[in-house]
């Protein structure tokens, strides 16, 4: 048993490995580098009783303690230095090919299958999003708890079941998946445990209730249902996802970031194609059925039911969703190679274990930096408005200025498509904000490059959006002095600070300028 331990954490060591020189990249600055309380361990009721990262700070909005609390325990340990980070999520990873071997040795499934399934769920390239990324501990994580849950719920340890439950819930809400998994369970097991199942309900339930309160009384039935016609074109494109799904899960080429489904593209027959898979499963023997309700039920908290919508009618299908599912492809991979293969089955599992180790391996390059990586996705996403803004503010911290301004004008052409197409004034302040925050990054970028009159026109198409938004009328002042009208930017200071009283950054702007208009005034008098 030790040597296969060991051999677990050894894949994800040896796939992994050269992700400990990578720097954060996008949701982990935000999340960890960006968190003003990243630093303190002295606030539990904060973490506990205020979201995971502080929803009144706005860089989080869901309720995950015990990953915020990972977070802060992790920064106490490594600071800010990348490799630490990713060292977890390494090991986190093996551990959960671990638990998934010990799990499926537990429900019934042959030593080879229980072995296989797990080496796959190892080394196959869609886990590369959830383990390379720094904030993918959020999935790897909940998984682990998850399993756990499993494990010793299978061992009869109900108690402690329960109690792991809990902490994946609190890790990340996709951690409701366990209630219809324990219940597949024991349907394959043919123990009906209605008392058990009670518990993980009433758990599940008191959990939502809380994480509805702590976010001000947010749920996900409102969020559901706060568009019908919306939630019709989601619930339309299931079929299409689950393809798209079951497509990179087997054929492993064209993995990235940010990956989307649009909604408004999609035709009916995905679904003759689900009804085909659905007669195919029903008549496969209950290993096949074991594993497609098992990705079927780990999927539904992310399967379009809930919105996940990036910009207008493209949908999130995120590869880390699948960190997971894919258990449950896995399984019924490996029970076909059994079956056809035979006797060669474990020359054909390790060819394709060298192909998935492979290829993960060169998936991890694509995370190497922010540039790499918003590339890649817009080589497969190239009408994503978002993923133009995050390559061009890429292209700008590396100063490569003409890029970043083709992606600045890429990203504001789609956001401005998406305005005048979208009804209702909700939808309308969400793509008008949108507009705003380009042109403010864009202002950056051109002011940067010496392009003072480029920047300034900028900041004004963002006022016109915005009047009121001090911070822009503070820049647009700094614009303005830079370009040597001292007048001007006084004026905008002022404004600045008129709209915000307590913005520290304008009301130092504005008193350096009285200053230096005050030391100009005495001069010129000097002069007469």
């Amino acid at each position: 048993m030790i040597v296969r331990i060991a051999a677990f954490l050894f894949l994800s060591v040896l796939i992994y490995a050269s992700t400990l020189n990578h720097p954060f990249v996008h949701d982990d600055i935000v999340f960890i580098q960006l968190n003003p309380n990243i630093s303190r361990l002295d606030d539990w009721g904060q973490i506990f009783g205020g979201g995971a990262v502080s929803s009144a700070s706005g860089i989080n909005a869901y309720y995950r303690p015990i990953l915020e609390l990972v977070y802060r325990l992790e920064y106490r340990l490594f600071g800010f230095d990348p490799r630490g980070w990713h060292l977890v999520n390494i090991l986190l990873h093996g551990l959960n090919g671990i638990l998934l071997w010990r799990f499926l040795g537990l429900i019934g499934f042959s030593a080879f299958l229980s072995w296989a399934a797990a080496v796959l769920f190892i080394v196959h390239p869609v886990q590369v999003e959830a383990v390379a990324c720094v904030a993918g501990i959020s999935n790897l994580l909940m998984a682990t708890f998850g399993l756990a849950t499993l494990v010793a719920y299978l061992r009869g340890h109900i108690a402690l079941s329960l109690g792991l439950f809990i902490l994946a819930l609190l890790t990340k809400e996709q951690a409701v998946l366990l209630l219809p998994l324990i219940v597949l369970i024991d349907r394959h097991r043919k123990i009906p445990a209605w008392g058990s199942w009670f518990w993980f309900f009433l758990l599940m339930f008191d959990f939502l209730m809380l994480r509805s309160l702590v976010t001000g009384g947010s749920s996900l039935t409102a969020g559901i249902f706060a568009s019908i016609p919306e939630l019709l074109l989601r619930l339309w494109s299931i079929a299409k996802t689950l393809f798209s799904y079951l497509w990179v899960l087997c054929v492993p080429v064209d993995l990235h970031y940010y990956r989307s489904a649009d909604m408004l593209a999609i035709q009916g027959w995905w679904w003759l194609g689900v009804a085909g898979l659905g007669i195919l499963v029903a008549r496969s023997g209950e290993i096949v059925r074991f594993g497609a309700c098992w990705f079927l039920l780990a999927l539904l908290p992310v399967l379009n039911v809930v919105p996940l919508v990036n910009e207008y009618s493209f949908i999130l299908t995120a590869e880390h969703f699948l960190y997971l599912p894919m258990a449950g492809i896995m399984i019924i991979l490996v029970s076909f190679l059994e079956r056809v293969f035979k006797h060669k089955a474990v020359l054909v599992f390790a060819l394709a274990t060298g192909l998935c180790a492979f290829l993960a391996y060169g998936q991890t390059k694509f995370w190497r930096n922010e540039v790499v990586l918003f590339e890649r996705m817009l080589t497969f996403e190239p009408n994503f408005g978002r993923g133009h803004l995050l390559l061009a503010k890429a292209y700008y911290f590396q100063k490569e200025y003409s890029k970043a301004d083709a992606h600045f004008a890429r990203a504001y052409d789609i956001m401005d498509s998406y305005l005048r197409r979208a009804r209702g004034s909700r939808p309308r302040h969400f793509y008008n904000g949108f507009k705003k925050g380009i042109l403010f990054d864009w202002a950056h970028s051109l002011e940067d490059t010496g392009n003072l009159q480029g920047a300034i026109d900028k900041y004004r198409l963002a006022l016109g959006i915005d009047p009121a938004d001090s911070v822009i009328w503070n820049n647009l002042g700094v614009a303005f002095l830079k370009s040597g009208d001292v007048a001007t930017a006084r004026s905008c200071f002022q404004t600045a600070v008129q709209l915000a009283p307590n913005f520290g950054p304008a009301q130092q702007n504005l008193r350096s300028v009285q200053h230096v208009q005050s030391a100009q005034s005495r001069q010129n008098l000097g002069g007469r």
